[in-house]
């Protein structure tokens, strides 16, 4: 029994490590996101191409370890049920994080298609576009500060209040959305520059759902080694 439980003690080290690698993929993402936005809104050529094209700076590049040395774990830790759940929500959690940072890039992708010199440039946003704009940026910008401080500091609660967040950004970027295509219908000249516009309120839509799924994976995994909290569990697709 005392080497069962120092045995797990030592799983529970190798697990708070790889929740460590989580939160910098998060910070990481979290930054990415920040500056494709900025570009978005400052209509920054420089930065929106500086960001687009940022292979090999990102939260992959914190993933590849994760994935890594989850895999050795799981090989390790492989005749103990919970520890290889436990183990496949990190797995998770860090491909997520992967998947933010490519959304944030094509958000660069669009900023910078904006700001092409080639053709015709978009005009200035109505206030209603330009105001809901901002409010999505600051609403996916709250979900990805939130998912690095909750996984600096998991807990169920936490981690619940976090996904339930995301009906927010659901909710502004559907408004958006309405907005943008009344827009289309106004000024047909404009469609296509503002279907670029409607593509990066997309991407910032799915970093939303994929910080869900963080939560509820690690709500998922905190239900296992606390038995006294409550988790809804489930998933949501991200395009």
């Amino acid at each position: 029994m005392v080497q069962k439980k120092g045995s797990q003690r030592l799983f529970q080290r190798e697990l708070r490590q790889l929740i460590e690698e989580l939160t910098e993929m998060a910070l990481v993402a979290e930054e990415l996101f920040s500056a494709s936005a900025r570009a978005l809104v400052g209509r920054d050529r420089y930065l929106a191409r500086r960001v687009a094209e940022s292979a090999g700076v990102g939260p992959a590049e914190f993933g590849e370890t994760v994935h890594a040395r989850t895999l050795e774990l799981l090989q390790e830790w492989a005749n103990v049920v919970g520890n290889v759940r436990s183990l496949m929500m990190i797995q998770q959690s860090a491909t997520e994080l992967e998947r933010i940072g490519d959304h944030a890039r094509r958000v660069a992708t669009h900023a910078l298609a904006l700001t092409d010199g080639a053709g015709p440039h978009l005009p200035s946003l109505g206030r209603e576009i330009g105001g809901d704009l901002l409010a999505l940026i600051r609403a996916v910008s709250g979900q990805l500060r939130g998912c690095a401080e909750m996984l600096a500091a998991p807990d169920t609660e936490g981690a619940q209040g976090l996904a339930a967040a995301d009906a927010e950004v659901d909710r502004v970027y559907l408004r958006l959305v309405a907005e943008l295509q009344e827009a289309m219908s106004h000024t047909p000249e404009w469609a296509l520059l503002l279907t670029r516009l409607l593509f990066a309120a997309h991407e910032m839509e799915c970093i939303g759902n994929r910080v869900g799924n963080i939560c509820e994976n690690i709500s998922y995994m905190l239900a296992y080694w606390e038995p006294a909290a409550s988790s809804k569990g489930g998933s949501r697709a991200a395009i």
